[in-house]
């Protein structure tokens, strides 16, 4: 009869300047593990650092990834790229009537503030309102499994697109 061997405990949270790991063994022993984050392509970072916890504990990488019971991956990337503002230039086609969605401020204000105190400042859209257009009616239709674009709408979208540049590519 076998028994199931104890398996490790992995986390990796890719932030922006490093990318850690912690493994928790099977002694419950808690290791933490440290590389470079790549801007480039963050997966790097990721297979570096699972690397180095392979190395520690004598294994190649497959080896190691076969005593991982559970591996919880995270990240602050996104977040970063949020609050910094620093991301890829980002466009929106939403439908007629709703281009101003990301200023109407229905949501993050503190929990004992009312949804209506103008005096606390709008914080800054995720896309900017000169990269937002809107269709001319709804742009697309419910559907089961397929949600077609509407003719019309791209040709208005596609006359309309000097507004967003190189983002909006209908050709």
């Amino acid at each position: 009869m076998r028994t199931k061997q104890a398996k490790k405990r992995v986390a990796i949270d890719v932030g922006g300047t490093f990318t850690d790991c912690l493994v928790l063994d099977e002694k419950g022993e808690l290791t933490k593990f440290k590389a470079a984050t790549t801007p480039r392509d963050p997966s790097d970072g990721f297979m570096d650092v699972l690397g180095k916890a392979a190395r520690h504990y004598r294994l190649d990488l497959r080896g190691f990834l076969a005593t991982v019971d559970i591996l919880i991956h995270g990240t602050t990337l996104a977040t970063n790229t949020l609050i910094t503002g620093r991301g890829a230039k980002t466009g929106m086609i939403t439908t007629r009537n709703f281009r101003d969605i990301l200023e109407m401020r229905r949501g993050m204000k503190p929990v004992d503030t009312s949804l209506y105190n103008v005096f606390i400042p709008p914080n800054r859209p995720l896309v900017p309102r000169s990269r937002r257009l809107a269709a001319r009616r709804p742009a697309w239709r419910v559907a089961p499994l397929e949600i077609p674009p509407n003719r019309e709408n791209y040709a208005y979208l596609k006359a309309k697109r000097h507004r967003l540049g190189h983002l909006l590519n209908l050709d």
